[in-house]
């Protein structure tokens, strides 16, 4: 394939979009669907072909005719991996580019000093399944927000983790990796696949062994602020009426509960949202319709604890994607 022939690659880009979509095409559905010329689409699809990016899958059923080969993803054409570190526990979600199928795994911590061993664990894991290919996209869900460098800042709930060694290791194996928030990963989860989807304005809070967190969208989009910590709530400080003020998340019952009950109702009010999303059975669902207006809606989280890692394979899975429809892929490099 000639690499530098723009139009090239974007057709090539809009045959594997169709795949992604829809797994199962013939070369001439990809054709109508596309609007390009069969001799093109043929010349591409043998392309791709020999990339191993897609594979013949059989007869297509539904075809007038002779049936006709369809053609899919292959199943090995990458691993989109999502993992979410907390102080005594470690989620991985994988998934492929095309994120129909969702693997998950955990593995159970010793505490925090473990974090760095725990996450070699998982790496190994993770190539010896590797369901979909070879790893070729990571995203970290981290208690801490992230902030322009791409590195976790304070407040840092999980400082013993080494940031700097996972993003040198995955650069010399030429894996695509991220760090990103937890609730903010576990708020993109709710919104794309859970109970938060086709809410363009809504509030997800999520308590977690590492603390309390908000992850807000806003017209559609995970809004994390200025400087990446929209959201952190152990930044926010709370007024007792004898003690002056402490922060949210070290209050005591009932204070805390109150505390972010009327946070939270506040700032769904004041930014007219939908929705504010809870874990079941959170103490804070009774207060919160208590103080917000009937048209806002307090439904239950669809994720729950398994959000953030859930998050962070679709994000992984959309990098993954953008690679794919970018361009043929560079071999991997062999793990170090």
């Amino acid at each position: 394939m000639t690499q530098t022939n723009p139009m090239r690659l974007l057709n090539r880009g809009a045959l594997l979009g169709l795949l992604l979509e829809e797994p199962r095409l013939t070369r001439a559905q990809l054709a109508g669907r596309s609007g390009l010329s069969k001799v093109t689409v043929t010349a591409i699809v043998q392309d791709l072909l020999e990339e191993g990016v897609v594979h013949e899958a059989g007869r297509a059923s539904g075809t007038t005719g002779r049936p006709a080969s369809a053609l899919e993803l292959s199943p090995h054409v990458g691993t989109a991996a999502g993992i979410d570190l907390q102080a005594h526990s470690l989620q991985i979600a994988l998934s492929g580019p095309d994120a129909r199928r969702v693997d998950e795994h955990g593995l159970e911590l010793s505490g925090a000093a473990a974090v760095n061993e725990a996450l070699e664990e998982a790496l190994r894991l993770i190539r010896a399944r590797s369901p979909f290919g070879p790893l070729r996209t990571l995203t970290v869900a981290l208690p801490a927000p992230v902030g322009e460098g791409g590195l976790p800042q304070e407040p840092n709930s999980l400082p013993e983790f080494d940031a700097a060694a996972l993003r040198a290791r995955c650069e010399r194996q030429g894996i695509s990796l991220e760090f990103a928030n937890d609730v903010n990963l576990a708020a993109v989860a709710e919104h794309a696949a859970g109970a938060a989807r086709g809410a363009d304005n809504s509030v997800l809070l999520l308590e977690r062994e590492t603390g309390v967190g908000l992850g807000l969208f806003l017209g559609g989009q995970l809004y994390s602020g200025e400087r990446g910590r929209a959201g952190e709530l152990g930044l926010t400080r709370w007024p007792l009426p004898t003690q002056g003020d402490r922060l949210i998340e070290r209050l005591e019952e009932p204070q805390r509960t109150e505390g972010l009950a009327y946070l939270v109702a506040a700032l769904a009010t004041a930014l007219d949202l939908s929705q504010v999303i809870l874990q079941a059975g959170s103490p804070l669902e009774a207060r919160l319709r208590e103080l917000l207006p009937a048209d806002i809606r307090v439904r239950e989280s669809f994720f729950g604890a398994r959000g953030p890692a859930q998050g962070a394979a679709a994000s992984s899975a959309r990098r993954l994607r953008e690679a794919l429809l970018a361009g043929p892929q560079e071999p991997r490099k062999e793990n170090a």
